[in-house]
């Protein structure tokens, strides 16, 4: 905003100098005057948002005029600059964002990642809950043929070498 505020007292203070000129000057009247400094400071309107740039409209004129390009021309040729550069202003205020909406994307982004982060620890913990109870059921299950197993061969004792091969 203050940047805006800079551009257009600038466009001010160039306005009053072209009026200073343009009283001064032997050729012209005021009110020719009038009409070409009033675009020094053009002011683009794009999706509710002021866009500042100066551009000395005058001073274009004069140079092509110079070149021998006739009055109506250059003031159709200035124009048409300044219709292309709106146009590119608003096609690049569609294409970038500002700093707050970024500084908001990034915390949602993070808020997001946060959320995201707690939910896989939460997968994992219950993973690993249920790999316990799994584990620990495994356990249980050979423990107890473990030991019927023993119960079961505690009576009958085998004799290793009473087995005969053929």
């Amino acid at each position: 905003m203050a940047l805006y505020r800079r551009f257009a007292q600038s466009g001010a203070h160039l306005v009053k100098l072209r009026l200073l000129d343009a009283s001064s000057s032997r050729s012209s009247s005021l009110a020719g005057k009038l009409e070409h400094s009033r675009h020094i400071s053009d002011l683009a309107r794009t999706n509710g948002a002021n866009r500042a740039f100066l551009v000395d409209t005058l001073a274009l004129v004069r140079r092509l005029e110079s070149q021998d390009v006739p009055s109506k021309q250059a003031e159709a040729i200035t124009h048409a600059i300044i219709a292309v550069l709106n146009v590119s202003l608003e096609s690049l205020s569609h294409s970038c964002i500002s700093k707050e909406e970024m500084q908001k994307s990034v915390m949602l982004l993070e808020s997001n990642l946060s959320k995201f982060k707690s939910e896989v620890n939460s997968a994992q913990v219950a993973r690993e809950m249920i790999q316990e109870s799994t584990l620990s059921k495994f356990q249980n299950e050979i423990q107890s043929d473990l030991s019927k197993f023993q119960t079961d061969t505690k009576g009958s004792q085998v004799d290793p070498f009473s087995f005969t091969l053929f």
